[in-house]
């Protein structure tokens, strides 16, 4: 077992929807350069070095072969105007780091199993910064008390339009949990807990599990999002324990 934390004990939470959870986050405190994903003294990173490793570390479909792709594909979130402007915006409400600064940001395809409110979503996100300290500089600023209260607001934000688009959807209390989630080989992981209860045609409650490490220069993000009841803990620790093991073993 690579987790020694359970999921907090909240009920009515709301669903965080991708465009709020694009936005990077990840551990706090001084990560030290001791494995094979720090980069060398002396040598800059490119796009390309990045790129390479965000690909062998990310999900992929042998990883979940009880689960399909859903028809999306690995690679950088869509750039445009609105999402420029929301991400530059959560960055300068949290005080991180810009996200012009970042390499690359790269997610693995969706992989889901199940239908509506029986379903289950996991993917993964790597991202690269520059220098190790960019990438801690920006994740302890982002879990920070400031940057927590942003996360909120943004939530809150991210629940009145959904709440315009469906007018008859009724949405419980937003409430939020972060906990530690030590990793072996990491300085401070963390999970971020958001579960949320839909009255519309029929009742839903969703649990949404964000866990995130880094390494280096590297942020590694596995999101977890089961209907009706969690993803079983056993499959989270999977899925870390892989993502853990393929970042070590990568070189940036």
């Amino acid at each position: 077992m690579i987790l020694s934390v359970k999921r907090p004990a909240l009920t009515m939470l709301v669903l965080v929807t991708c465009s709020v959870l694009a936005v990077g986050c990840g551990g706090t405190g001084a990560t030290t350069a001791t494995n094979s994903g720090d980069v060398s003294a002396g040598t800059p990173l490119t796009r390309a070095s990045a790129t390479a490793y965000a690909h062998a570390v990310n999900l992929r479909a042998a990883d979940v072969p009880e689960m399909s792709g859903a028809g999306s594909a690995e690679g950088e979130p869509p750039q445009t105007p609105s999402s420029q402007r929301s991400s530059s915006a959560f960055s300068r409400c949290f005080g991180g780091v810009s996200a012009n600064a970042r390499l690359v940001k790269i997610h693995s395809p969706e992989f889901s199993v199940g239908r509506a409110a029986q379903s289950q979503i996991v993917r993964s996100t790597v991202e690269v910064w520059p220098t190790a300290a960019l990438a801690v500089r920006n994740n302890a600023a982002y879990f920070s008390s400031r940057g927590q209260r942003c996360f909120l607001r943004y939530l809150q934000a991210a629940r009145l339009q959904l709440k315009r688009r469906a007018a008859k959807l009724q949405l419980g209390p937003l409430r939020v949990a972060t906990v530690a989630a030590p990793l072996p080989g990491t300085t401070d992981g963390r999970l971020r807990t958001i579960d949320d209860t839909r009255n519309g045609h029929v009742r839903i409650h969703i649990y949404h599990d964000i866990f995130t490490f880094i390494i280096g220069p590297a942020e590694i993000e596995l999101e977890a999002t089961g209907f009706s009841k969690p993803i079983p803990t056993a499959t989270e620790e999977r899925l870390l324990s892989l993502l853990l093991k393929r970042a070590k073993a990568s070189t940036l």
